[in-house]
């Protein structure tokens, strides 16, 4: 069995999306920097992951204004997947049930604070196995 932050997920086909502030690893993959550079399946890749990024934050934004609870989660990491998993949960359930709370909070224009990045996975061995990976996610468009 695998430990740390791989250990969350079943294989490698399974990664968390990040912004262009988090290192591209093999578990978290992060959009190409353009610097003008960037060919056009890559902007391709970053066109599908700004789109599926903007989706999640939205989601996370509409239940963090919903449960408050997900504002002030420092506890260990296991109890924080679980909170997370159930307010998910319940978050569905009410979108499902064309709920009246979620209605009025897709309508909201206001923004969520911008969330601290975590910078203590940037092993060399991570780092070119993401990069292998996002490389190999590009030829799939």
């Amino acid at each position: 069995m695998r430990d740390g932050v791989e250990s969350m997920f079943f294989n490698e086909n399974y990664h968390l999306i990040g912004d262009k502030a988090y290192p591209n690893r093999i578990w978290c993959m992060a959009p190409f920097k353009d610097f003008g550079n960037l060919t056009p399946r890559q902007k391709t890749y970053n066109y599908h992951h700004s789109s599926t990024r903007i989706v999640i934050e939205h989601t996370f934004g509409l239940m963090k204004g919903r449960w408050k609870r997900l504002m002030k989660v420092n506890t260990e990491i296991a109890k924080v997947s679980d909170i997370v998993l159930a307010i998910c949960v319940s978050h569905n359930f009410c979108y499902l049930h064309n709920d009246e709370v979620i209605q009025k909070m897709i309508g909201d224009k206001r923004h969520m604070a911008k969330q601290h990045v975590l910078k203590n996975y940037a092993d060399e061995a991570s780092k070119i196995q993401g990069a292998e990976k996002r490389n190999r996610i590009v030829c799939l468009f």
